[in-house]
């Protein structure tokens, strides 16, 4: 692992540091590129991008205290500490939905295609933060002779020497195939509905990010037992699916039926 790209005198430059920067700025590029083909109005959002980033920011750091609460009860001002650290994942995509769903009023008409184009830029950062996070010796599961399997320089990990599975480079590698899929059914679509990337993308990241987290070791947030990452992927696939397949049936409802009757049994 390389958790320290570059390091002078006590100035430490870490890789998933860089690997944040990098993500930011060329997913900000791909949502351009993006925009250009579905007609949609990027510079709105240019402008509202550090609203969107301290909104997600403040609902991630949120999650994270609630979750982990009874580290805090006692030490309440180490809630808005900066340098105490602690993110949720699931609170930074919630902060972001809410701010794009707030700021996408008034585009109802193109939401479905911003959510779309919204869904690839972000299976596309995922793909470099689950890379920042391996490189930084971060997401590691049980032993393993699988022919991926990686022996962590890590002084968290009881598996010092031993191949372990590097979920964390599952994830990457899944966001990533996941993204060359989406980009490709934006730029060939014809029949697909508007929104039905967007699920798609949050189906298959959420169905990849259940079977990573069942392989991990060093869970963020466990409560009784269980893990609170994959508790809440379940609940959110669950719900997510419910959505798509309400919206399918919708819009092709009608068609499937007319086909079934035109049918010759």
């Amino acid at each position: 692992m390389h958790p320290v790209l570059y390091e002078f005198a006590n100035f430490k430059i870490y890789t998933f540091g860089v690997m944040i920067l990098l993500s930011v700025l060329l997913g900000l590029l791909l949502l351009k590129l993006l925009s250009k083909i579905e007609d949609i109005d990027f510079t709105y959002f240019l402008h509202h991008i550090v609203k969107i980033l301290l909104v997600s920011l403040f609902v991630s750091r949120l999650f994270h205290v609630i979750l982990e609460f009874d580290r805090y009860k006692d030490h309440l001002l180490y809630t808005i500490n900066p340098r105490d650290g602690g993110l949720s994942m699931w609170g930074f995509i919630l902060g972001v939905y809410l701010s794009l769903y707030y700021l996408t009023i008034r585009f109802y008409n193109k939401r479905g295609k911003i959510m779309d184009c919204l869904s690839v830029v972000f299976v596309f950062i995922s793909s470099f933060l689950f890379l920042g996070q391996y490189f930084a010796g971060q997401g590691f599961g049980e032993t393993t002779d699988f022919f991926m399997g990686v022996n962590y320089e890590n002084i968290n990990s009881p598996y010092i020497g031993v191949t372990v599975h590097p979920t964390s480079l599952y994830m990457s590698i899944a966001c990533f195939i996941l993204f060359l899929l989406s980009l490709l059914l934006i730029v060939f679509r014809k029949k697909l509905y508007n929104s039905f990337i967007f699920y798609l993308n949050i189906i298959l990241f959420l169905i990849a990010h259940i079977i990573t987290e069942s392989l991990r070791w060093d869970l963020t947030y466990v409560k009784n037992g269980y893990n609170i990452d994959k508790v809440i992927s379940i609940v959110v696939l669950t719900i997510t699916s419910v959505f798509f397949l309400y919206s399918f049936i919708s819009i092709y409802g009608s068609q499937i039926k007319d086909r079934f009757k035109n049918r010759n049994f």
